[in-house]
């Protein structure tokens, strides 16, 4: 109680301002830059009053709140607040608007048959985790530009995004049902943003092709694409070890 006494949030230049504490005060700053996952979560008893948390993940920084698998630590930005509160840090956080979701795959059921989650992700540069029975979302990741196609593998518990504007693929971990994080980004080619997840071999097959120059607009064509440079075309296979 006395902790977390007092909360505040601000932003500034370089992250979010957090100041907290009663018999003593905190202050600390958390870094846009190592900001890898937000988690949203909202327990049963909390949600007839509306009310939530706001969790986020932070790389590279060791303490005593981080996990043996985290890699950095977990902190707490909203600790008690209502679903527009929390939405509104996301934005600060992430800088990106609510990606367009997609349905769930049926694959999906095996994993959790009772609250499965479902993968959606867009040109916002954000991975969202959404539980499709109460379409309340429950995280969200940080992925590349330009990003195409989204998998999972239920078997190692790993999301995938490939990203065709910067080429990557941005491996993210499964940690609990509701707790994702980023494991890798992968660099693949620009272009390489159609994606297959072989689910027997644990493979990823991302097409792609060499990209030419890009012709000037038109009336008809505002927003042109490059062409494909001529035999070009190849398949690249990613694994995870």
């Amino acid at each position: 109680m006395t902790a977390r006494y007092g909360f505040t949030v601000a932003t500034s230049p370089d992250g979010i301002r957090i100041r907290r504490g009663l018999l003593s005060t905190v202050a600390e700053t958390i870094p846009f830059r190592r900001v890898q996952a937000v988690r949203l979560v909202q327990p049963l008893l909390w949600r007839p009053f509306g009310w939530c948390r706001l969790v986020v993940h932070v790389a590279g920084v060791a303490g005593r709140d981080s996990g043996p698998k985290a890699g950095g630590l977990t902190k707490a930005l909203l600790p008690v607040g209502y679903m527009n509160e929390a939405q509104h840090l996301v934005g600060l956080v992430l800088g990106y608007d609510m990606p367009e979701l997609t349905k769930p795959p049926k694959r999906a059921r095996v994993k959790a048959p009772l609250s499965y989650h479902f993968l959606a992700a867009g040109h916002n540069q954000v991975m969202a985790v959404t539980d499709a029975l109460t379409g309340k979302q429950a995280a969200r990741v940080v992925i590349g530009k330009g990003a195409d196609a989204a998998a999972y593998d239920p078997d190692l518990a790993l999301a995938f995004s490939s990203n065709g504007l910067d080429g990557t693929l941005t491996v993210i971990h499964q940690e609990s049902p509701d707790e994702y994080r980023v494991l890798a980004t992968v660099t693949t080619q620009v272009s390489a943003r159609t994606m297959v997840l072989d689910p027997a071999t644990h493979k990823i097959y991302l097409a792609t092709a060499k990209l030419g120059a890009t012709p000037p607009a038109t009336e008809d064509q505002p927003h042109p694409h490059p062409g494909i440079v001529p035999n070009s075309v190849a398949i690249l296979v990613a694994q995870p070890k």
